[in-house]
């Protein structure tokens, strides 16, 4: 376990999240009547997308490539990649991102890439083959760059098929720096209380949440120590019964900024 490789043109980083675009996406989120599960999940990916190009800005004012990111929406249309070619470097995020419209909602970061969508079921176990499928190609290119990181949102049970072995192989994955990363946040309008990124099994009702933790990662050092959130040693990258403050905090700290 490494992890320390900083990001830069000749060893970009790589992050890919996926998001659940299931029917029951279009419920509110928890402590927020009138915007729904996919608005506060579009809306915070959003915010990542500028924060990482943010960090990737220098003296000279231009947006370095310091760092790949794809988004994969899976629900009733499939796996829908939100940028054509798979793949689209910091300096490049600009071209794709959409037209600019009112601010909808507090979490609005003012630049949008991610549109809502809810449909359909949870085909999980397909869009993290597919991560697989794009992480193995990109680290061909990138044997020794900073392992690839991939943020899963999630609502609720993926019904199509288990996603246990392709969470498990998509760890499996690595760099000469340390193995892929996969951090699982679930969604929930649940009273039940909430777990933050547990060192030891947490006591979960919820199966499919349950499931989620056993697919989660162990948070690294270095990332442990750039979350500012008191983690134990062991920590995972999980979160059950995740609200809005939960679910921005999961985006801004689980992708390596510090080694940008």
């Amino acid at each position: 376990m490494t992890y320390t490789r900083r990001m830069s043109t000749r060893y970009p980083g790589c992050v890919v999240v996926l998001i659940d675009q299931s029917a029951s996406m279009a419920e509110d989120i928890a402590g927020h009547t009138g915007i729904t599960r996919a608005q506060a999940v579009a809306s915070a990916a959003d915010g990542l997308l500028d924060e990482l190009v943010q960090r990737c800005v220098k003296d000279d004012d231009q947006v370095k490539p310091w760092c790949d990111v794809a988004v994969l929406g899976y629900g009733g249309q499939g796996i829908v990649s939100m940028f054509p070619p798979g793949f689209v470097s910091t300096s490049e995020l600009d071209r794709f991102a959409l037209p600019s419209a009112t601010a909808q909602d507090e979490f609005d970061t003012g630049m949008h890439w991610i549109k809502p969508m809810f449909d359909g079921h949870t085909p999980m176990a397909e869009a993290l083959q597919r991560a697989h499928q794009m992480i193995r190609g990109w680290i061909q290119k990138h044997p020794d760059s900073f392992p690839p990181v991939v943020l899963n949102v999630t609502d609720g049970m993926a019904n199509t098929a288990d996603p246990h072995e392709p969470a498990a192989a998509l760890r499996r994955l690595g760099t000469s720096d340390g193995n892929a990363l996969l951090f699982n946040l679930h969604l929930s309008s649940s009273q039940a209380q909430r777990v933050e990124y547990p060192a030891t099994t947490p006591v979960l009702e919820d199966k499919y949440a349950a499931a989620l933790f056993d697919m989660s990662s162990e948070i690294p050092p270095q990332l442990v120590e750039t979350s500012r959130f008191p983690l134990q040693p062991g920590a995972r990258g999980f979160v059950f019964n995740g609200g809005a403050a939960a679910l921005l905090h999961f985006f801004m700290w689980g992708t390596p900024v510090g080694a940008l």
